[in-house]
Order: structure tokens, then sequence, then C-alpha cells
């Protein structure tokens, strides 16, 4: 694996850390790796909208 590579990979875990401490920003990166970034956004956004609706709905 390439340095630049592994430096993506690391990034991109990063910002899933980053999104599950609450802070939604992503650095916009136009790479081989931003349409897989751009898909963990996604999905995670995703959930945290299905827990609100489900919170919401059980009245919590």
């Amino acid at each position: 694996m390439k340095w630049g590579q592994r430096k993506r990979i690391d990034e991109i875990m990063k910002l899933i850390k980053q999104l599950n401490r609450g802070d939604y920003s992503i650095p916009m990166k136009q790479d081989d790796f931003a349409i897989l970034e751009d898909e963990i956004y996604k999905l995670f956004l995703m959930f945290v909208e299905e827990r609100e609706q489900t919170k919401k709905s059980s009245g919590s």
C-alpha cells in the first residue's frame, strides 16, 4: 500500500470517529477515496436520523 493511500485511510478512520462524536463537518476531497468517504457520511447520517425518529416515536 502506498503512503498516500494509507494516509487517506487514516483520514477516513478519523472522519468516522468525528462523526461518532457528533461533529458532522467533513472536508471535501476529490480523490479515489472521496466516493467511499461520501457513502460513509450518508450512511452515518441515515443512522442518526433513524435513531432520532425512534426516539420521537417512543416518546423519549
